[in-house]
């Protein structure tokens, strides 16, 4: 089985959740025996492969480029969506008058859209990027065989909010077992932490100026269109709060392994990928309460609203109150979510969609 996957064009450049999910993927799949190539731009001949496999439904316009391209070769399409309803981050959490304004007329898609006419055509043609700025977006989705969601709430979120006749089969995040895990039991670990770029989606000013009962270090770096927001973060933060900077991702399981704690109140997770890893290195977790958090921890993590500054002291205490051990949180991702298991389901889904595709 040959698989192209397709992705936003800064994926690497910019690497996020959508990226680790990819590469992580990839790898695990090609353990498999598949053949899997990786295309961020539109030059590919999409008629050598089987399946095209398509990433993050939140940047519609390389999504829409790469439904198109598998479309016309007659390839089916899978699609991880990786989408979650941004309105709540946008009203109240984002604190940009723009975003909020726009957001309040014109639906996520629709300000993508703007936002790409800004920066102009990339690497399509000038036909076919008039062609993106004119078509409907959710009715480019009907080419989609099948949506690989990363919890059931949201493929629902997807069907509710997008496309209600959306077939989807949940393919879980994960982590690297060989990479984020408990090297030793019953070492001495200190207080908490935050591994999260500094920005408003993360709601570190939140957290940095509640009264938490203990020390909280702040691994994470400021981004450029960010700056305000930082200052924001370094005016408000408590004393028993850190600001430790950038970390290279190689060095996060061992920084992992020294805290109690990690904390991300974000205004959405699905869920973050940090709180799986720390949690495999054994760490206790609070979460936001916004996303699908919960379908992953269930009754393993604690929850806070991130509107609430209360709210994110309270599940600090309750999660210090009834800290599990680091052997049981451990043990609880590393049975659970780990990326040959995440392969397995997203070559089920592969399975069943060319048993079904005709072209």
């Amino acid at each position: 089985m040959r698989v192209l996957f397709k992705n936003r064009f800064d994926a690497l450049q910019v690497p996020g959740g959508d990226t680790v999910q990819m590469l992580n993927t990839k790898k695990a799949l090609e353990k498999k025996g598949i053949i899997v190539d990786v295309c961020l731009d539109g030059k590919k001949d999409y008629r050598n492969y089987d399946i095209v496999h398509v990433f993050n439904l939140m940047r519609p316009f390389e999504t829409t480029m790469a439904i198109w391209g598998a479309k016309k070769a007659k390839v089916p399409i899978v699609c991880s969506s990786i989408y979650w309803d941004f309105s709540e981050f946008n009203q109240v959490g984002r604190g940009s008058r723009i975003h909020s304004g726009l957001h309040k007329w014109l639906n996520e898609f629709q300000v993508e859209k703007i936002k790409e006419f800004i920066r102009g055509k990339r690497f399509s043609n000038n036909v076919e990027f008039c062609n993106y700025l004119l078509s409907d977006f959710k009715t480019t989705l009907l080419d989609v065989s099948l949506f690989l969601p990363n919890s059931v709430k949201e493929g629902e979120l997807v069907k509710s909010c997008i496309l209600k006749s959306a077939k989807y089969i949940p393919v879980y995040n994960a982590v690297d077992k060989d990479k984020f895990n408990v090297l030793s039991y019953g070492n001495v670990r200190k207080d908490a932490i935050i591994a999260a770029r500094i920005d408003p989606r993360k709601n570190i000013r939140n957290l940095v100026s509640a009264n938490l009962p203990i020390n909280l270090d702040v691994y994470g770096g400021k981004t450029p269109l960010h700056n305000d927001y930082y200052e924001s973060v370094r005016n408000n933060k408590k004393e028993n709060v850190k600001l430790k900077g950038f970390i290279e991702s190689e060095s996060l399981p061992n920084i992992y392994r020294k805290y109690r704690l990690h904390i991300l109140p974000s205004w959405l997770e699905t869920p973050g990928l940090s709180q799986l890893e720390a949690a495999a290195c054994g760490c206790n977790i609070v979460s936001t309460d916004r996303g699908s958090a919960e379908e992953y921890f269930g009754v393993m993590a604690t929850y806070c609203s991130p509107d609430s500054v209360e709210s994110i002291e309270k599940a600090v205490f309750n999660a210090l109150e009834n800290e599990r051990t680091e052997k049981e949180m451990s043990e609880y991702v590393l049975d659970t979510y780990t990326w040959d298991k995440t392969a397995e389901q997203t070559f089920n889904a592969y399975e069943m969609v060319l048993n079904h595709y005709v072209s």
